[in-house]
């Protein structure tokens, strides 16, 4: 019997339940052919590590191997090679080809090499002799198809210390149970953060905060205030409990430093330049991209020289969405994946659309220089900035920490007038809170010249309606109309808004009324309102443009309401609010309602699309 036949036949009596001393006892009247004192070894070994335990196969159901075998992987789930839970799957991290740790799904062949490393799977053979095999399929299959498990839950990878919601630091490398996240080991080193920092602390931090923006052009102090809410999200991202917004860095012209505010970001949150996307063509291109990029936990996204209008729907979902849901890519489940990415935009003049400024912080910088990458390296402090952020990447990493926990012991203060974001309350009042302890001026301030260098419908729309109103006034029209008025008004089909195109297009019926239809009962800043209405002999849509308060629902002239409809606001809220399937008969069901339906006018109305009024 060779040496490994004596391990194995150790490792199988133990697993039999015999004690040290049997084993010993046992292996002390067995012919060694001189190697004794290495059986002697191995037994010592069984008994004291854990880390290869032995699972006996043969005549036991498989549900108790499986338990077995996931009980042993239970108890020696190390950080390193530590296997996790994560939108209803098990995955790990590993190492990309560039050194970036990234999350993956955990598939067959690797749960098996773990259970092949971590345990000894034996049968009973021939004389009732034991015999290692791999870890079975069936047990693999079992144990991974489970879909609960005690293995710690991933909300993902942070590659800097980060403030946890409770205001306190988590700087050890490894798993951290409060925050959810795994923090590889690497060569960053960070000092110990104070509990409370002093006034000295909190001044050098706040000074060592504004270096890596102190050479941008910034156009205002909002821009400044909002490239270090940017560069401060990563590392305080746990203390917020909301999604964070998309933050476009912008300027006029190439050379300007929008990618490289970016890269410093990136930096310092990760230890890396950024991993550049492009913006895709259509959304189902963006939905893989952003799956793609949850999946591997990445913490920065950074969509490089937008070139096109932004707008995605994926897009516009993910930032307002602290769990992204959507189908696992070549299959047809579901996944639901945290999303805890810091969004990046850059390009030249961005246009945005749809959802997306609302979701969206401005940083607009200009040179105020025809050829903005000529000046000259002696006008900037860092004139190599990438070198300069990866030296000091640890120290810009404590002083975002310290200013972060000095705000947390003063008391988390806010300004008077706390900016707000919709959807974003948690990262205003965290970031915004910051910015205002450390008196940094204009976070947000600049939101509404954002909209309106970016929102390039409203004004289109505003122009159109009010040359609808002054050609039309109050008076209710259907599509076809409203087509034959602008067919004999050069100025009035002039107006036409970009998104609907010329009118001479085939199909612009019908793309109009969709367009009407979009736009129901927006208010518009310049006081006019869009009414969508009924045509009582024909049964078709009818619009009208009318002003409005602000306080009062719509009425334009010729869209009166009958007695049916009292304590409604329109056609549409009365059909909500009855029930389509009661029986009208012998009895009302709105008491200023006839008892004969057949005498109302006051009847819900199925209103089907017409090809040629488009309403």
């Amino acid at each position: 019997m060779d040496k490994s036949a004596v391990r194995t036949l150790i490792l199988y009596w133990k697993a039999q339940g015999l004690s040290q001393e049997e084993i010993g006892e046992r292996v002390a009247g067995m012919d060694l052919n001189g190697y004794r004192e290495d059986a002697c070894e191995y037994v010592h070994e069984a008994f004291a590590s854990d880390l290869f335990p032995e699972i006996v196969v043969t005549n036991r159901p498989m549900r108790d191997v499986s338990h077995h075998a996931l009980e042993v992987l239970y108890g020696c789930n190390g950080d390193t090679d530590g296997i996790y839970r994560r939108a209803g799957t098990l995955v790990r991290i590993v190492q990309d080809d560039e050194g970036r740790p990234i999350i993956e799904p955990l598939s067959e062949s690797a749960f098996r090499g773990r259970l092949e490393r971590k345990c000894a799977f034996f049968v009973t053979g021939k004389g009732g002799k034991p015999a290692p095999i791999p870890p079975p399929m069936d047990v693999v299959r079992d144990c991974m198809s489970l879909g609960e498990w005690q293995f710690p839950a991933l909300m993902g990878i942070t590659e800097t210390p980060v403030l946890r919601a409770d205001g306190t630091v988590f700087a050890t490398p490894g798993y951290d149970t409060k925050t959810r996240l795994y923090y590889p080991p690497g060569s960053l080193t960070v000092d110990t953060v104070p509990d409370e920092p002093s006034d000295l602390d909190i001044g050098a931090a706040i000074n060592l905060l504004h270096e890596p923006i102190c050479d941008f052009p910034f156009d205002c102090p909002a821009s400044k205030a909002n490239a270090l809410a940017a560069m401060m999200t990563p590392v305080v991202r746990p203390m917020i409990d909301s999604p964070v917004p998309l933050t476009i860095i912008d300027k006029p012209q190439a050379g300007t430093g929008a990618s490289l505010m970016a890269e410093v970001i990136s930096i310092i949150a990760t230890g890396r330049s950024a991993a550049m996307m492009t913006a895709q063509n259509d959304d189902d291109s963006w939905r893989k991209a952003i799956v793609s990029l949850l999946w591997r936990g990445q913490q920065v996204a950074v969509i490089d020289n937008i070139e096109h209008t932004l707008w995605a729907p994926s897009l516009a979902s993910v930032l307002t969405a602290n769990t992204f849901q959507d189908r696992v890519l070549g299959r047809t489940e579901m996944i639901q994946l945290p999303n805890r990415v810091t969004w990046i935009g850059t390009g030249n003049n961005i246009k945005l659309a749809g959802d997306l400024p609302r979701r969206t912080v401005w940083v607009r910088l200009d040179a105020k220089q025809a050829r903005p990458w000529l000046r000259d390296a002696k006008e900037f402090r860092h004139p190599n900035l990438i070198e300069w952020v990866t030296q000091h990447r640890a120290e810009l990493i404590r002083a975002t920490l310290i200013i972060a926990r000095a705000w947390v012991v003063a008391g988390k203060p806010q300004a008077d007038e706390s900016p707000a974001l919709g959807g974003y309350e948690s990262w205003c009042r965290v970031i915004g809170g910051i910015l205002h302890f450390i008196e940094v001026p204009g976070f947000l301030a600049n939101l509404e010249e954002l909209y309106a260098q970016a929102d390039t419908e409203t004004p289109q729309w505003e122009a159109f309606l009010e040359a609808w109103h002054s050609n039309l006034g109050d008076e209710p029209t259907t599509v076809s109309s409203l087509i034959s008025y602008l067919t004999d008004n050069a100025d009035f089909s002039s107006c036409l808004p970009d998104a609907i195109g010329d009118r001479a297009e085939k199909g612009f019926s019908r793309k109009l009324g969709k367009a009407l239809a979009k736009r129901e009962s927006v208010r518009f800043p310049n006081g006019l309102v869009l009414v969508k209405g009924i045509e009582p002999h024909k049964k078709v849509a009818t619009w009208a443009v009318r002003g409005f308060d602000g306080s009062e629902t719509p009425n334009p002239a010729g869209f009166e309401r009958n007695a049916g409809f009292a304590g409604f606001d329109s056609t549409q809220a009365h059909v909500r609010e009855m029930d389509l399937f009661s029986p009208r008969v012998g009895g009302e069901i709105n008491p200023a309602d006839p008892a004969n339906p057949a005498e109302s006018d006051a009847d819900f109305i199925i209103e089907f699309p017409d090809e040629e009024e488009g309403g």
